[in-house]
C-alpha cells in the first residue's frame, strides 16, 4: 500500500500507521521507508497523561529524500485517548520561468516540484487517561450497562482451570513455572515455589502450541511469545481468556522437508545462547526436540515430509524466514465438526484465536463452563509421596487436604485431553507406517564387436579386441515398518544382482559381480525400551529378527570338470534376537545379537550359532550426504565345519550421494565384502570391492 502511495501523482503529505503488534513485527514497521509516524504497541497500562513534542529537522526536509524510516513510534495506552498534532511550513513560492526558459521545459519539468509541497517540521503527541470519576453521560451509561454485563457474565465462566493439581500430577511441568529465570509476562522472571502455579509464557504457548498441532494434525507447532495483557493464578475465566487471545495471526501450515526441519531445530536451539533475542520474539516449538532432532520419538529423517503448523507473523521472522526458503504452504482451510483444519483452496483464513478458541471448546459444556469432572483428576498417593519433599508447596498442601477435584475411573498413567495440551513428550514413539525405498536402481549394457574381431588380436585398441558381451544388474532395498509405543514390526526386502555375459564364438562365459537376496522380518519390542544413562539418554530395545538369504541364481564351480555344474542354491535361514540402540542423529542404529543359523541348501540342514552386529550412519556434508552401512556375522567353529562354511562375514557399503532432488540422487558408492573360512582350506582372508556410481532413487513415505 505505501508502494502505491508513493508512485500517486498527488502523494501525501503525511503518511501514519495504526498497528497492534509488539516484538519484531513492530521493528518491521519502524524500518519502512517512507512513513512518517508510527501508533502502536498498546503496551502502556499507566494512567499517567503523556505529551511527546518531536521538532523535524529542516537541513534535510523529509520531502526532498525519501525518508528511510518513521519520525517516531508512539505507544500508547489501552486506557486513555490519544491526540497527534502535526505542524507544516507553507512551501516556498516557486520562480516563474522566462519564456526562453518554459519553451525548453520538458513535460516532466513542468510537474510540481516536491521543494513546493508543504514541509514537515513538527509533531506533538498526547495521551490523555479515561478514568472513572468526573461527570459521566446517562444515555451512553444506558448503552454501555448490557456490554459490561455481558463481561461480568463471562468473567464468571470457568474455560480453563486452576494449574495446580495438573503440575502436582506431571512434575515435569514445574520447570516452566519454577525457577530464576521463568519467561513470563514478556520477560524473564524469577518465581519461587512457595507461590502458587500459574500459566507461564511458555505454559500457555506450550498449550497454544499442542492445540494448533492438533487442529491441523500436524507434526510440529511452532509459535512465537504471544503477548497477554494480564497475569492469573488460579481458574481461568472466559473474559480472560479471551483477552490472551487478542491477536491478529493467521494460521499457516507447512510442509517441510527432513533436511530443513533439522535446520529449523538447530535454529530453534541457537536462540536460547543468543543474548539479542528477547522474551518477547523468542520462537517456542511443541512436537520436536531440537537438542536430539526427535519427532513423534524418531529421529526426523532428512528424507520425509513434515508438517509444520504455524502463524503468517512467525512465518515473517528473521530467524525462521532464512530457515524455511522453500516450502508448500497453506493458508486457506475448511472447517471440521470436531474443529479441525483442513487445507482447502476454497476455504478462508483463520485466526489463531478462533482456531484456538475452537479447540478449546471441546473441553467446556454448552455453557462454555470447563468440564471438571472429565479433565479434573485427584492427585491421591502420587502427590502424597512427595510431600515431604517441599515442605509449604502449594502445590502438595492442596493435594493433601483433598481440595481437588476428582474424576472417574480412568487410567492415572494415561493424560486425558487436556492433559496432553499441556505436556510436550517429543520422545515418546508415536503410531505410525512407513514405507521407504532405500536403494532402487537398474542398468544394462550390451556390446556387439564384428564379426572379424579375431583378426585384431594383436591391436592395442580395447574396442576391436573386447568380445562380445551383455550385462544387467539392480539394486533395491526396499521395507514396510510400523512404529507404536509398544511394537515395532519391520518387513523389508533387499536385492542387489549384476551379471555380465561374455561369448568369443561359441563360447560362453558369465561373471557376477553380486547376486544376493536377503527378506527379513523384525519384531522390536518398544514396550521394555531401556535408557543408557539419564530418561533422556540412548534406547536400547529388545528385537527378535527371522530372515531368509538366497541367490538369483546358483554359483558355479569353479574347479569342476562339467563347465555347467553349480553348487546348491543357496537356502539360509537366520534368526537372532538382541538389543537395538538408537544413538541419534547420525549414527542411527547399533545392534547386537546371538544368531542361529540353518543352511537348507542340502537334504539335512546344516546348523550354526554365532554373533551378529551392525550399525547405521549417514551425516551430510554440505550440499552432500554420506551413508554408511556395516553388517558383521561371526559363526564360531563347532565341529561339523566343512570348506563351504564362514566363519566371519561382514559387508561395509558407503555411498556419497548429491542429491538432485527429493527422491534422486546422483553418487559413487563402495561396496566392500570380507570373508574367513572355517577350515584350512580356506588360510587366508578374503575380500572383494566393488566401486560404483550412477542414479539412485529414494523414497520415504509416512501412511
Amino acid at each position: 500500500m505505501i508502494e502505491d502511495l508513493r508512485e500517486t501523482e498527488g502523494r501525501p503529505d503525511l503518511i501514519v500507521v495504526l498497528a497492534g503488534a509488539t516484538g519484531e513485527s513492530l521493528v518491521r514497521i519502524e524500518g519502512a521507508r517512507d512513513v512518517d509516524l508510527v501508533v502502536g504497541d498498546l503496551s502502556r497500562d499507566d494512567l499517567s497523561p503523556v505529551r511527546e513534542t518531536i521538532e523535524v529537522a529542516r537541513s534535510v526536509p523529509r520531502e526532498t529524500v525519501r525518508g528511510p524510516r518513521p519520525i517516531a513510534t508512539f505507544r500508547t495506552s489501552p486506557h486513555a485517548v490519544g491526540r497527534i498534532w502535526v505542524r507544516f511550513e507553507a512551501p516556498a513560492p516557486t520562480p516563474t520561468p522566462t519564456p526562453t526558459q518554459a519553451q525548453a521545459q520538458t513535460p516532466t519539468q513542468t510537474r510540481t516540484s516536491e521543494t513546493s509541497r508543504a514541509r514537515l517540521t513538527g509533531v506533538r503527541h498526547e495521551t490523555h487517561p479515561v478514568l472513572d470519576e468526573g461527570p459521566f453521560d446517562e444515555t451512553l451509561r444506558r448503552k454501555w450497562r448490557p456490554i459490561e454485563e455481558t463481561r461480568i457474565k463471562k468473567n464468571a465462566i470457568v474455560s480453563l482451570p486452576d494449574i495446580t493439581p495438573f503440575v502436582a500430577r506431571y512434575p515435569e511441568l514445574e520447570p516452566l513455572i519454577y525457577g530464576d529465570r521463568i519467561l513470563h509476562q514478556n520477560g524473564f522472571r524469577s518465581y519461587e515455589r512457595r507461590y502458587p502455579p500459574r500459566y507461564s509464557d511458555s505454559l500457555w504457548v506450550r498449550l497454544i502450541g499442542n492445540l494448533l498441532k492438533d487442529a491441523t494434525q500436524a507434526d510440529v507447532a511452532i509459535s512465537r511469545n504471544l503477548p497477554r495483557k494480564w497475569d492469573m493464578v488460579g481458574d481461568v475465566h472466559q473474559g480472560q481468556l479471551e483477552g490472551w487471545l487478542q491477536t491478529a495471526d493467521s494460521v499457516r501450515l507447512l510442509r517441510v522437508s527432513g533436511v530443513t526441519l533439522l535446520d529449523l531445530a538447530d535454529a530453534l536451539a541457537a536462540q536460547r545462547l543468543d543474548p539479542s533475542v528477547g522474551a518477547e520474539s523468542l520462537i517456542m516449538s511443541v512436537g520436536i526436540d531440537v537438542d536430539r532432532h526427535l519427532v513423534a520419538g524418531h529421529v526426523i529423517e532428512p528424507r520425509a515430509t513434515y508438517k509444520i503448523a504455524t502463524t503468517d507473523t512467525v512465518l515473517h521472522m528473521s530467524r525462521v524466514a532464512k530457515v524455511i526458503v522453500s516450502a508448500d504452504v497453506e493458508a486457506r482451510f475448511a472447517h471440521t465438526a470436531d474443529a479441525r483444519l483442513v487445507p482447502d483452496a476454497a476455504g478462508e483464513e483463520v485466526l489463531l484465536r478462533d482456531a484456538i478458541l475452537a479447540r478449546i471448546r471441546l473441553w467446556q459444556d454448552t455453557e462454555g463452563v470447563f468440564q471438571r469432572d472429565r479433565y479434573v483428576v485427584r492427585v491421591g498417593d502420587r502427590a502424597g509421596d512427595r510431600a515431604g519433599d517441599h515442605v509449604g508447596d502449594p502445590v502438595q498442601d492442596r493435594a493433601r487436604d483433598g481440595s481437588l477435584d476428582a474424576g472417574g475411573d480412568r487410567d492415572r498413567d494415561e493424560p486425558n485431553d487436556f492433559e496432553r495440551a499441556l505436556l510436550d513428550r517429543p520422545d515418546e514413539v508415536s503410531h505410525r507406517w512407513v514405507f521407504a525405498i532405500d536403494r532402487l536402481s537398474l542398468q544394462g549394457s550390451r556390446y556387439k564387436n564384428s564379426k572379424h574381431v579375431v583378426d585384431y588380436a594383436a591391436t592395442r585398441q580395447t574396442r576391436a579386441t573386447t568380445p562380445d558381451f551383455y550385462s544387467i544388474g539392480h539394486q533395491a532395498d526396499v521395507a514396510l515398518t510400523y512404529e507404536g509405543p509398544d511394537v515395532a514390526w519391520e518387513t523389508r526386502v533387499a536385492s542387489a544382482f549384476d551379471r555380465a555375459v561374455f561369448r568369443v564364438g561359441d563360447d560362453e562365459s558369465v561373471q557376477e559381480q553380486s547376486d544376493d537376496i536377503l527378506a527379513y522380518t523384525e519384531l522390536r519390542l518398544n514396550a521394555m525400551t531401556l535408557r543408557v544413562g539419564d530418561d533422556a539418554g540412548v534406547r536400547l530395545v529388545p528385537f527378535v529378527q527371522t530372515a531368509f538369504d538366497s541367490e538369483f541364481t546358483s554359483t558355479p564351480k569353479p574347479s569342476s570338470e562339467d563347465a555347467g555344474a553349480t553348487y546348491p542354491h543357496q537356502k539360509i535361514w537366520r534368526s537372532s534376537a538382541g538389543c537395538v540402540m538408537y544413538p541419534g542423529e547420525r549414527l542411527k542404529e547399533l545392534r547386537l545379537g546371538v544368531v542361529l543359523q540353518y543352511d537348507l541348501s542340502e537334504s539335512s540342514p546344516h546348523r550354526d550359532l554365532g554373533v551378529a552386529a551392525a550399525y547405521r550412519f549417514g551425516t551430510p556434508l554440505g550440499p552432500l550426504r554420506m551413508e554408511s552401512n556395516l553388517d558383521l556375522t561371526y559363526l564360531p567353529s563347532d565341529g561339523d565345519d566343512r570348506p563351504e562354511d564362514l566363519a566371519l562375514y561382514g559387508t561395509w557399503f558407503n555411498r556419497l550421494l548429491a542429491p538432485i532432488n527429493a527422491g534422486f540422487s546422483v553418487f559413487v558408492s563402495a561396496d566392500l565384502v570380507v570373508m574367513v573360512g572355517k577350515t584350512e582350506v580356506q588360510p587366508r582372508p578374503a575380500t572383494s570391492l566393488i566401486l560404483a556410481g550412477g542414479l539412485d532413487f529414494t523414497a520415504f513415505l509416512t501412511l
